[in-house]
């Protein structure tokens, strides 16, 4: 049983991060995260209604918890222009897929509501998606969300 146990937790931690880490959603929509150099990570999705939508974001992880890819904006108010932070990504735990126990992240777009998209770690995806390059995509296409 302790063998058991190990081995799982060993195939979760394999499961992060070795390229593009991808999730789908119930509704097809798919979720690709692809960590860079220092600290960066780059986010890109499909099938969730956002001008976002097919756009790769540069974020970075939250500093005290690790839970959130987030990237900064600047916020102009009557007072002045006010450096913010938006939550893209977050972890939401984990959750039973086939058997297996897999990571489960929320996607927040200013259109997906109070809830956000809920998305599971796909293995078949992450394995498909390896060929992808979100950084470089990112350095031929810099593209900054407009958040309001």
């Amino acid at each position: 049983m302790k063998k058991l146990f190990a081995m799982t937790l060993l195939s979760l931690s394999f499961s992060a991060f070795s390229g593009v880490e991808a999730y789908s959603g119930t509704a097809g929509q798919t979720l690709l995260i692809e960590e860079g150099d220092k600290g960066t990570y780059f986010v890109k999705f499909t099938g969730v209604k956002s001008p976002w939508e097919n756009k790769v974001i540069k974020a970075k992880k939250d500093a005290t918890t690790g839970n959130h890819y987030q990237f900064g904006y600047k916020l102009e108010l009557s007072n002045g222009v006010h450096d913010r932070t938006y939550n893209i990504v977050t972890e939401d735990g984990q959750t039973l897929v086939a058997g297996s126990i897999v990571k489960k992240v929320r996607l927040w777009t200013q259109e997906s509501g109070r809830d956000g998209v809920s998305f599971t770690w796909d293995k078949e995806l992450t394995v498909k998606s390896q060929e992808v390059k979100l950084a470089e995509e990112n350095k031929k296409k810099p593209f900054t969300p407009d958040v309001d």
